[in-house]
């Protein structure tokens, strides 16, 4: 196990070489994040840490392998499930939502948001930001081609909440939102979803969040994770001041808002209504 002098290495090689700043993130999930870079890279802590320093090119491909998270279409389908109700309410007198996914990592859940709000017979205009600190996993995002075993497993999600809602909404077919190529074990977003989104590189620790807007649903599902509680907070009272009256904050499963700024919110499954 990664030694947390070795931990402090890595932290400090990024906060001497580059605007990265990894100090306030969780020593145990980043821990477990070096350990398995050491081990992809076959390499020790000096060897990693000495080719951080002396190669910017290296530094920010193990940037982006630090910050790299895990995604899927419809992930987690009973929060998708969870979110009709409060999402109907809110959307019930709006013509317009803006909407963003903070930690967007390849894009699936921002897809999936398009795809929800379209078959849970949104009419208004929609906007669509997606943020992530990685400018690799954005360019994967923005070409939305997923691949290998993973599609059958995005296909199961989608029709999971298209059941879940069947009493009270008809979804489409995934095929109205998908093009699929089962030679190449390939899935595509259709253009006129990947057309609709504004893709931005934020870092949500040390950036300034400089949006001409404010949002109605801030989704921000398995990032803050990663941070230690400190951190957690100063990011969720950011969000708090970004969000329309009565707007959604949605965590992931092991997220959570913690007081003084709970009494901000009203929880409903970790889907948070600003207060």
């Amino acid at each position: 196990m990664i030694e947390k002098d070795d931990i402090k290495k890595v932290i400090n090689v990024f906060k001497d070489n580059s605007s990265f700043d990894f100090s306030e993130y969780s020593d145990k999930s980043f821990g477990r994040r070096i350990e398995k870079i050491l081990i992809d890279e076959a390499c020790s802590i000096q060897r990693l840490v000495k080719k951080i320093e002396t190669n910017p090119t290296y530094l920010n491909y193990i940037k982006n392998k630090i910050t790299v998270n895990t995604t899927e279409l419809f992930r987690d389908a009973d929060m998708w499930i969870s979110l009709y109700k409060p999402i109907k309410k809110y959307i019930s007198d709006k013509n317009r939502l803006n909407i963003w996914h903070a930690g967007v990592s390849s894009g699936e859940e921002l897809y999936s948001m398009q795809m929800y709000i379209d078959s849970i017979g949104y009419k208004g205009k929609v906007s669509y930001t997606g943020t992530d600190i990685s400018d690799k996993i954005l360019e994967s995002a923005k070409k939305a081609k997923y691949k290998n075993n993973i599609i059958a497993d995005y296909i199961e999600n989608y029709n999971l909440v298209k059941e879940g809602l069947s009493e009270f909404e008809s979804f489409k077919d995934i095929s109205d939102y998908i093009d699929k190529n089962d030679k190449a074990n390939l899935l595509e977003i259709k253009p006129e979803l990947k057309n609709n989104i504004d893709f931005k590189i934020l870092n949500l620790i040390i950036d300034d969040y400089n949006f001409d807007k404010k949002f109605d649903i801030i989704m921000c599902r398995n990032v803050l994770i990663y941070f230690n509680l400190d951190l957690q907070n100063k990011i969720i009272d950011r969000f708090y001041n970004l969000l329309n009256n009565k707007g959604l904050l949605v965590l992931g499963a092991h997220e959570s808002i913690m007081p003084p700024l709970s009494s901000k919110f009203e929880n409903n499954n970790n889907i948070y209504s600003k207060i």
